[in-house]
């Protein structure tokens, strides 16, 4: 009776012991399961994406090419494109772009823990609505010779960069790297000697604005390891995206719909509008040319 009870207790321990480690794995299983969802979920690895994943992305591409299409960056890259070599130019203006990007949607995901989700999404629909609004007011109200200011006054923006560019360098004593040449069809406006600039280097009151210290700092680390064409196209569509339209537009986005998918959106529908404005410049170089 004795031996028998030592038995059936033995198998019983046996039992519970399996049911036990048969339990733990499941966890342990789950547990891998739930990280891997995690995981790849953050990383954008899920195969099957959902309606509101997709309606996220064509909202951020299709309202960033709009948007973007004729923009003063856009004319920015263009006009680099017509000095600089393409290639490098669009590397660098879609590097700045993607920063832009990604900066901006990791902004817009903050606003769903300042807002309420109802406050997100009438802010986003308010905003979309009022960007409508704006760009067929402007639409109608277009004049035959906007697209020659808006080109005007991104050249100018290129040539303050360079001259600013050449002050420093010489305010160190180090010989300037000349500019490039006018671009066309436009007037270029009259550009002073190297010893004028030399002349107002000497005589200028020290840079302090945040402005000035932000454009150095970032001329300077994109120099450490890219080429000054790289780093004048990174500099200038950057500092010319913040604030835009197309920044709030995708911090809108990005509050309501997933930030890897608004980020990736936006991404590729400024690659397609780089590589429109770096063809354009190109070949519209080589006519003139």
């Amino acid at each position: 009776m004795n031996a028998t009870s030592l038995v059936e207790g033995a198998t019983t321990a046996t039992s519970l012991s399996t049911s036990a480690s048969a339990a733990a794995t499941s966890a342990v299983i789950a547990v891998g399961s739930h990280a891997d969802a995690v995981w790849s979920d953050a990383l954008l690895l899920r195969v099957h994406l959902t309606h509101a994943d997709v309606a996220g992305f064509l909202k951020s591409f299709t309202i960033t090419t709009v948007s973007e299409i004729g923009d003063k960056t856009f004319l920015t890259s263009a006009i680099l494109a017509m000095r600089h070599s393409p290639l490098t130019v669009f590397w660098g203006s879609w590097s700045a772009m993607i920063c832009m990007s990604t900066l901006s949607s990791l902004m817009g995901a903050v606003l769903p823990a300042l807002l309420s989700h109802r406050g997100a999404l009438f802010i986003s629909a308010a905003l979309f609505l009022g960007f409508g609004v704006a760009m067929l007011w402007h639409g109608f109200h277009m004049q035959g010779d906007e697209l020659g200011e808006e080109w005007k006054e991104a050249q100018d923006e290129i040539r303050a960069d360079e001259e600013e560019h050449e002050l420093d360098e010489l305010e160190r004593g180090e010989p300037a790297t000349g500019v490039y040449p006018e671009v066309t069809p436009y007037p270029p406006m009259r550009r002073e000697s190297t010893l004028q600039r030399a002349n107002e280097a000497l005589h200028a009151t020290p840079k302090t604005s945040v402005s000035a210290f932000v454009r150095e700092g970032t001329r300077n680390l994109c120099g450490l390891f890219f080429s000054a064409t790289f780093s004048q196209a990174f500099l200038l569509n950057f500092l010319g995206e913040w604030g835009d339209r197309s920044q709030i537009t995708t911090m809108a986005l990005a509050a309501t719909h997933r930030v890897a998918i608004v980020a990736v959106g936006t991404s590729l529908a400024h690659l397609v509008c780089v590589a429109i404005a770096v063809t354009a410049g190109a070949l519209l170089a080589a006519r003139l040319s």
